[in-house]
Formats: C-alpha cells, sequence, structure tokens
C-alpha cells in the first residue's frame, strides 16, 4: 500500500515540476498606429461593409491608398475596421503587420451584353 502511495506522490512531483518549467507567452497588449498618407478628409463608411483582401490582385476595383494601420499583439478585427471605417475606408489590404486602407477611386459596372432585342 505504501509503495502505491510513493508512485501518486511521485508522479505529482514530476507533474509539478514539468508545469513550473513551461515558459508561458507574455502577454502584449494590442496596440494600433495609424498613419494616413495624406491631408484629405475621406467621409466614415460603414465598419460591417469593409472587405479585408490578402492580395493586390484581388481587389476587384480601382483604388487609392489612404492610409495604414500597423499593428502588435493580438488583433481586433473588430477595432481594425471600426478604425478604417471612421477614416473613410471601403476595404482594407492585409500586408504583414499592417493593414492598408483603401478609397475605391471609381466603381465597376458590371459587363454590359452587348445584344440587343
Amino acid at each position: 500500500m505504501e509503495k502505491k502511495y510513493f508512485h501518486i506522490l511521485l508522479v505529482l512531483l514530476f507533474a509539478f515540476t514539468l508545469i513550473s518549467c513551461s515558459v508561458s507567452k507574455p502577454f502584449i497588449p494590442p496596440s494600433y498606429d495609424l498613419i494616413k498618407f495624406d491631408s484629405k478628409n475621406y467621409s466614415p463608411t460603414y465598419a460591417n461593409e469593409i472587405i479585408i483582401y490578402s492580395a493586390r490582385i484581388d481587389i476587384p476595383e480601382k483604388y487609392v491608398e489612404i492610409g495604414t494601420i500597423k499593428f502588435e499583439g493580438e488583433v481586433d478585427i473588430t477595432k481594425i475596421k471600426e478604425l478604417a471605417a471612421q477614416n473613410g475606408a471601403d476595404a482594407l489590404l492585409k500586408e504583414g503587420n499592417n493593414y492598408i486602407l483603401l478609397f475605391f477611386s471609381e466603381k465597376r459596372e458590371g459587363k454590359k451584353d452587348d445584344k440587343t432585342i
């Protein structure tokens, strides 16, 4: 019976040692820096309508880059979109630790049918 308690104690001691030696990831509070590329003020947009693109080739419309949001730490995409919307962005382009604010300069129309009735 004593041997059983000794084994349990050994396992608990080993588990405690293993847990106490593990390295924990330090908490870095998120920070966001907005850099505007010009002094023009754009009308605010709606955060829930902002689309995030991961490559320039995916962007379907002509656009102007109006600023960038640099971030550190865990990203709260809701805050990123709110900050972009407050500054008039129609969309975002994610590049590394940056989100580029995009303003669509002209709206493209769908392809028109050449057929006449």
